[in-house]
């Protein structure tokens, strides 16, 4: 799909506005090395995100075996979630969930990063 909406602006740009809206061949000339400049930029750009490999969560977002236990002990939600403030404050993190809590995955015991998407299924 992305490639095809860069086909499609390749087609207006490069056809429909240049080939017959501009009528001085060197202002033909200049808009069209410009726009194959930034559309290699825009493809590079694209190509490196498609294909760079996501590194995995740091370390340090995992709970040690003693915050595990503490987090274990506490009942309620409520002091729970401040359990997880204070980690997730330690770690740096700012981002909180839609219900204002800090961002925790269960199943492999992380707080999430900022900026990061952690699989339902901790495929990272």
């Amino acid at each position: 799909m992305v490639v095809g909406l860069f086909a499609w602006a390749y087609y207006v740009y490069i056809f429909v506005f240049c080939g017959s809206l501009v009528k001085e061949g060197a202002q033909r000339l200049a808009f069209s090395i410009v726009f194959h400049l930034l559309l290699l930029l825009c493809l590079w750009s694209f190509v490196q995100t498609t294909v760079t490999a996501v590194p995995p969560i740091p370390g340090y977002f995992g709970l040690s075996e003693s915050d595990q236990r503490l987090l274990e002990q506490y009942a309620d939600d409520e002091a729970r979630g401040e359990f997880l403030d204070i980690l997730a404050e330690n770690r740096g993190v700012l981002t909180r969930g839609p219900s204002g809590g800090v961002r925790f995955c269960e199943r492999c015991q992380q707080v999430k990063p900022d900026r990061a998407h952690h699989c339902s299924q901790c495929r990272r």
